[in-house]
């Protein structure tokens, strides 16, 4: 069985590497990547005081700009890490899982982690999503060999996979705090005492650097909370986040004809899944479903944070595949089969999905961007994607050293839309936009300085939104619009 097991997931590796380029550099990993390239004393001075990143502690950030000079700075490079991590907390699931059902859930585990649609477009950014989801993985194998043996060096195991994942993510904080809950479940009252104790003294000792930062964050945090969309908009976003975790965004829930019977499958798999998880097992389904909630509550619930905690949903299903002539059983593999083959197939389409910045263009926009550059004309964008393409396209053109590279465009005709005005902008100009909340102000105020000043020439709307009336019904302020992608050319 683990020699199945270690196949299945080399095939893994390999579907992941061959796929990379069919999926666009998201957002979020451009700012992520272009983060990880500042000097480490740089990073860690930010964090002690107080202004680090608001989503994350700076673990993964040192570990990518650890990793640069080896992997170098090509996308597929980039992603390496990340897509190891990910395959990585896979296999360590899959020993969590022999230690609940035996051999048989240790492949099934192999099985689910390889074939799991969310995870082969989540595993894959470099960002710190999948270090969460390793260390997650990591602490609860060194937490159920405390069990099996209170020895201090599995306590001190444990204690230092619960510091990396602090290090990894604020949320860690709510997965150690399960983990404290679950011994005090298991034990009396004076060993609970002493064991929740002493890992919060330890933790709360190691976490003190990252005091300012996280102070910082929780502010961001609260600010998102207050400001967020309503119940109705959350719960909606709830549904969302559950489908995603199991079909992926490949396909849209509103795509009737494919997401109706996964959703179907979705709620007959957990059903089924409670069923057959031996009742002391129970608990792994029970706390994710707490953690998820505390996500919602606190609006942080989007599919990109959901890897964090995915580990403790994949685990009970993986034990409950792990029964061997149990009628259920056969009808559970099923209706998992059936939801993965529709986000499978959603990926091969690539038409469907409900959010496209997995399938945006940017590479091929980002030729032509350059080309512009190249013959005397601007780029002005609001896309952070579109400026870490860029880089690569402007050095293959021999624009920018390789040095640049990897990172955010630096040259003085590519104009980001926040360092509007751009003064003097003559000739051609090519305005990009992209879905980015983040700067609509600005984009707005740069679309209008060139509708004024300049003669539009040329208007392509590329990526079309299936579900845009339907986001902008439930999201009114978040910017949504009917194409992911504009690109204007103008001539000034």
């Amino acid at each position: 069985m683990r020699a199945r097991a270690a196949l299945v997931l080399a095939a893994a590796l390999l579907a992941f590497i061959l796929s990379d380029s069919r999926f666009a550099i998201l957002d979020d990993e451009s700012e992520f990547v272009t983060w990880a390239r500042a000097p480490v004393s740089e990073t860690i001075d930010d964090y002690v005081n107080g202004a680090g990143q608001p989503e994350h502690p700076p673990l993964a950030s040192l570990l990518l700009h650890a990793w640069m000079p080896v992997g170098g700075p090509t996308k597929l490079g980039l992603r390496i890490p990340s897509i190891a991590l990910y395959l990585a907390g896979v296999l360590i699931l899959a020993f969590v899982a022999r230690r609940l059902g035996g051999d048989a859930a240790f492949e099934a585990m192999a099985w689910i982690g390889a074939l799991w649609p969310f995870g082969f477009h989540f595993g894959r950014p470099a960002e710190w999503y999948s270090l969460a989801f390793f260390l997650v993985a990591a602490l609860t194998l060194c937490y159920l060999r405390y069990l099996e043996r209170e020895s201090a060096s599995r306590l001190v195991a444990f204690l230092l996979a619960a510091a990396a994942l602090l290090y990894s993510s604020y949320y860690g904080w709510a997965i150690v705090a399960c983990l404290i809950v679950d011994y005090a479940l298991r034990h009396d009252t004076r060993r609970s005492i002493r064991f929740g104790g002493a890992t919060l003294a330890a933790l709360i000792i190691a976490f003190l650097p990252l005091v300012p930062a996280f102070a910082e964050s929780l502010g961001y945090g609260f600010w998102t909370m207050s400001e967020g969309p309503g119940i109705a908009a959350r719960g909606a976003i709830a549904l969302y986040g559950i489908y995603a975790l199991f079909v992926s965004e490949s396909v849209a829930p509103w795509i009737w004809p494919m997401s109706i019977p996964a959703a179907a499958c979705i709620a007959a798999s957990a059903a089924l899944m409670w069923r057959l998880l031996p009742a002391p097992h129970r608990r792994y389904p029970i706390y994710f479903a707490v953690l998820f909630g505390g996500m919602v509550v606190l609006n942080i619930a989007s599919p990109k944070r959901l890897l964090l905690i995915s580990g403790w949903l994949l685990l009970p299903f993986s034990v409950a595949l792990a029964k061997p002539g149990e009628p259920k059983r056969s009808v559970l593999v099923a209706a998992l089969g059936v939801v993965a083959a529709l986000g499978w197939a959603g990926i091969v389409w690539r038409g469907g999905y409900a959010a496209p910045h997995f399938v945006e263009p940017w590479a091929s926009i980002a030729e032509e961007a350059a080309a512009a550059v190249k013959s005397g004309g601007v780029v002005v964008t609001n896309s952070p994607s579109l400026q870490f393409d860029m880089n690569y396209s402007l050095h293959r053109a021999g624009l920018v050293p390789a040095s640049a590279l990897p990172g955010w465009v630096r040259h003085p005709a590519v104009v980001d839309v926040s360092d509007w005005p751009a003064a003097g902008v003559t000739g051609k100009v090519l305005l990009v936009s992209g879905v980015n909340i983040a700067n609509e102000p600005e984009a707005a105020k740069a679309e209008g300085w060139l509708a004024a000043h300049c003669t539009p020439r040329e208007v392509r709307r590329l990526v079309p939104d299936s579900g845009f009336e339907l986001k902008r019904t439930l999201f009114p302020d978040a910017g949504q619009r009917p194409y992911r992608i504009t690109v204007t050319e103008y001539a000034c």
